[in-house]
């Protein structure tokens, strides 16, 4: 039996390239493959008890993305990226209804990060570099999500957040509540670096 590698989740391995293929699919949103992939590579039995399991919670997750891609407006979008729960912001960010405001989309985030970390989801990145604009209300949004992901277990950081909004949380002294990063690949590798007390043994 192959030996699964440390640090890629609890999926199991066949060498790098297999890795990086299997890892394009998934970010590309198609996890049914990505499994299917390494499952094929290494000769398992789809009623091999981890594989199952693995593909079960993998299938949950995609439901979860699937029902947000679904009902969030253009300016939301939600993703996995290789174990971390990217949530991606762009455009005109405001509550009000009278200007296309988003508050419902705001508030049923909350929803889709519960059902994330209860699938065993612990990373969490918020990208803000595409924001154009972004109301005060967003402030209070983007604290919940952070009690929200903190109490299950989780991790939450914020990428690409404009100067002027950065300036606002230093401000406010927010920036020693939430991790900053210039970019989404900073994030993405911060997190994926720091070992969390949820993570699953591998």
């Amino acid at each position: 039996m192959p030996r699964k590698r440390s640090g890629e989740g609890s999926l199991f391995t066949a060498g790098r390239p297999s890795l990086d293929r299997a890892a394009e699919l998934a970010d590309a949103g198609q996890i049914e493959a990505a499994v299917a992939l390494l499952v094929e590579l290494l000769h398992l039995r789809p009623t091999d008890g981890q594989v199952r399991r693995e593909w079960q919670r993998l299938s949950w997750v995609l439901a979860v993305l699937r029902e947000a891609e679904t009902s969030n407006p253009p300016q939301i979008e939600l993703r996995v990226y290789r174990q971390v729960a990217v949530i991606r912001l762009e455009g005109v960010l405001t509550q009000c209804a009278e200007e296309g405001g988003l508050q419902t989309h705001f508030e049923q985030q909350v929803h889709f990060l519960r059902r994330l970390l209860t699938l065993g989801m612990r990373r969490f990145v918020v990208d803000m570099s595409q924001i154009t604009f972004l109301s005060s209300y967003f402030l209070s949004v983007l604290l919940e999500w952070t009690r929200v992901i903190r109490c299950g277990g989780g991790q939450i950081c914020v990428a690409g957040m404009p100067e002027e909004i950065r300036r606002v949380f230093r401000l406010g002294r927010l920036l020693r509540t939430i991790r900053c990063h210039d970019r989404l690949e900073q994030a993405l590798e911060f997190l994926r670096a720091d070992a969390l007390p949820g993570d699953r043994q591998r």
